[in-house]
């Protein structure tokens, strides 16, 4: 008879829908702050070259955290955060490193973590930093800090999707229809956005102007300035500048039906806005 019992409820589980059985998955974008161990109310030193959006992905009674940082400047030294490590409780407990990955653009950094409790609002971790560990005499870990990782889960916006590092998928290459989103406002370009070798590319002066960015086309150096030389690029070429500092793209920039096209990333990356890709609706939403 108990065997007819657990047999009814595990069918019962698989046709009901949100039944505990089935392994949901919740994506958030969560703001976070870095602040200081023992001064809560304070940021951290390490605070401004946090993202200060966090992707959570909610899966099996587990969170898993994406956090991204860049490069910092200090007693005129710049200097980056090379290991982070997430305590599971007090200073006291014990603690596990990030899985760190490179990323182009800004935010050079991305450090992944899991986490057994869902919608933490206070993680305290511990960073490394190159120029500070040189400041206490060149032992990697020497300059040690410990911090706060705080979440606003007030504030957290739901997203439709688990996205990888990209923020939006790649359509199959000459798929069309695409839609843009830009601050709420559906917009069409006159040349739609086209996939290649995986990355979705806009036309960057549609994008720029509708986020209020000026964009100047040199077509001696077939060179194009996005503001007062935030970006420039260089059409058929991988490489280009972000603020004077020379970068590299996946994909170059290129020439499409008189418009010059660039990875969607590099708008998020290097304009300040977020780019979130709806699949259902093949919709760009890019927002500021």
């Amino acid at each position: 008879m108990k065997k007819l019992v657990l047999l009814f409820t595990l069918i019962l589980g698989l046709l009901l829908p949100g039944a505990s059985f089935a392994a949901g998955e919740e994506v958030y974008d969560v703001p976070v702050q870095l602040k200081k161990y023992g001064e809560i109310d304070k940021d951290s030193m390490g605070n401004p070259a946090l993202k200060h959006i966090a992707r959570v992905v909610e899966k099996d009674g587990k969170a898993i955290y994406n956090i991204q940082m860049k490069k910092m400047e200090f007693m005129s030294m710049e200097g980056e955060l090379t290991n982070l490590f997430i305590y599971d409780g007090d200073k006291d407990s014990n603690r596990n490193e990030t899985k760190k990955t490179p990323i182009q653009g800004e935010y050079c950094k991305n450090h992944e973590f899991v986490r057994p409790n869902l919608k933490e609002d206070k993680i305290l971790v511990a960073v490394w930093v190159d120029a500070m560990d040189a400041l206490q005499g060149g032992a990697k870990g020497a300059g040690e800090q410990k911090a706060y990782l705080v979440f606003d889960w007030a504030k957290a916006k739901k997203v439709s999707e688990n996205p990888s590092q990209q923020p939006a998928k790649a359509l199959p290459k000459g798929t069309g229809g695409i839609k843009i989103v830009v601050n709420g406002k559906t917009l069409t370009p006159d040349v739609a956005p086209y996939a290649e070798n995986g990355r979705t590319l806009v036309p960057i002066r549609f994008i720029s102007e509708a986020l209020g960015t000026k964009v100047d086309w040199d077509g001696a150096k077939q060179e194009v300035t996005i503001g007062d030389k935030l970006l420039v690029l260089k059409l058929n070429s991988k490489s280009y500048l972000a603020q004077g500092k020379e970068k590299t793209l996946d994909v170059p920039a290129s020439a499409k039906q008189g418009r010059t096209f660039v990875p969607l990333r590099l708008i998020s990356e290097n304009l300040g806005a977020k780019v979130d890709w709806d699949g259902a609706s093949q919709t760009v939403i890019i927002t500021k």
